[in-house]
């Protein structure tokens, strides 16, 4: 990929995100990282999850184990 199609296509997927963007809470993404032993990264996603009041779609096992209320398997879901 060029750099020109890679500039591009970022272009159109941040369009297609704007105003789509959650922010969640330091405090909440830290104590998960702490309590799970995951980075703070997959912390994140799994607090926006819980925030949302929504399941976190990933192929992430570590995920997948420690947040088995929240996290499910790409392939289970059938995506």
């Amino acid at each position: 990929m060029t750099l020109e199609v890679a500039v591009e296509t970022m272009r159109k997927a941040e369009r297609r995100l704007l105003k789509r963007e959650y922010s969640v809470e330091s405090s909440a993404v830290l104590q998960i990282a702490q309590a799970s032993g995951c980075s703070a990264y997959d912390a994140e996603y799994v607090a926006l999850a819980r925030e949302l009041g929504t399941r976190l779609m990933t192929s992430d096992r570590e995920l997948l184990q420690k947040f088995p209320d929240i996290a499910v398997s790409l392939e289970d879901s059938g995506h």
